[in-house]
């Protein structure tokens, strides 16, 4: 997968909760002034309110849920491979740099368990 990482978890929540965590401290972390001259690294301002909806190095996250195949290759490590994580790999190909995207899979299990914040929003596209 490149310069990415795929990180697997035992539910959603956890998964959301790792993502936005994430998000939120590239955008509030303390960037070199070298690293914000560059374009696609400069900060960005809400209009509105003022805080800060870029800041320095960005990530994209894509999140699909599904048991996936697990093979532990030569070097002991696990390895998934399968459907699962091919769908995963689509979806987080679609993002845009901070952005945290998920599949309907994920939208369905989310909204089924009820488990995100009151001031959480999920946007449909």
């Amino acid at each position: 997968i490149g310069d990415s990482f795929m990180i697997a978890f035992s539910d959603c929540e956890n998964a959301i909760q790792f993502a936005t965590t994430v998000q939120l401290q590239l955008v509030n972390a303390m960037w070199p002034d070298q690293l914000l001259q560059q374009p696609q690294c400069k900060v960005t301002k809400d209009p509105v309110v003022g805080s800060n909806l870029w800041n320095g190095l960005r990530v994209r996250i894509g999140m699909h849920v599904g048991t996936p195949q697990v093979v532990v290759v030569h070097n002991h490590r696990v390895d998934y491979y399968g459907p699962v994580v091919n769908q995963a790999a689509r979806v987080e190909g679609q993002a845009c740099g901070g952005q945290v995207l998920l599949s309907s899979d994920v939208q369905n299990v989310i909204q089924q368990k009820k488990c995100l914040a009151d001031d959480f929003t999920i946007t449909v596209c």
